[in-house]
């Protein structure tokens, strides 16, 4: 019969007795791996919620062109925040959502009715939870100076703020980069000729003003 001194039961003990350190570098892996796994699904999470947002984004200012072709300026206005900015191709900055529909309402009832935008996003960017950045292209289509059709285009960049679930307008800036009128040097001379025809009909300030946007 063995007893707790026989050298034969005590290799057993030796052979059975746990291996402290060996589990716990088991739990310890085990932990390790579940973080991986977590941070892993957090980041697919994150990721499809950015793609979202891009989208979103993106959605207002299809939203805007299309609202502008339709005429539609109280849903142009309703893309903006209450305290949004407006600057416009010309320089004016415009402030808060009343004034930029009034402005607007000018504006197509004005030099830009029967107007036509269109737009091509070039980069959607998303800062953070509550703010995002839309750059692109743009043109307009449908003017006409002294009768002559005119294409302006240029940049834009938007900046949209997330407010109570909503992506939202709260700046956005038109850089003209193309006055549209491109008829080369031949356009001062046509202006000159119009001046020297009409010059008892119209205004004198009008050509001048012609002959300005046309430098």
């Amino acid at each position: 019969m063995a007893t707790d001194s026989d050298p034969q039961s005590l290799k057993s003990y030796e052979y059975h007795k746990p291996r402290t350190s060996s589990i716990a570098f088991l739990i310890i892996s085990l932990f390790f791996l579940g973080s991986l796994s977590a941070k892993a699904d957090t980041n697919r999470v994150e990721g499809r919620k950015d793609s979202d947002d891009r989208k979103l984004v993106s959605a207002v200012v299809e939203s805007l062109v299309s609202a502008w072709n339709k005429n539609d300026t109280d849903t142009v206005a309703k893309l903006f925040l209450p305290d949004a900015v407006l600057l416009t191709p010309t320089g004016s900055v415009v402030r808060s959502r009343s004034e930029i529909r009034k402005r607007i309402i000018d504006e197509r009832n004005g030099k830009l009715k029967n107007t036509t935008l269109s737009h091509t996003v070039k980069k959607v960017s998303v800062l953070n939870n509550v703010t995002a950045t839309v750059e692109g292209r743009y043109q307009l289509d449908g003017m006409k100076i002294l009768g002559v059709p005119t294409a302006p285009e240029g940049s834009f960049v938007f900046r949209h703020r997330k407010q109570q679930g909503r992506w939202m307008i709260s700046r956005a800036e038109f850089i003209q980069t193309k006055k549209g009128i491109d008829l080369g040097r031949g356009i001062q001379t046509e202006l000159k000729a119009l001046f020297n025809t009409y010059s008892e009909q119209l205004p004198i300030s009008v050509i001048r003003s012609a002959l300005r946007f046309a430098d």
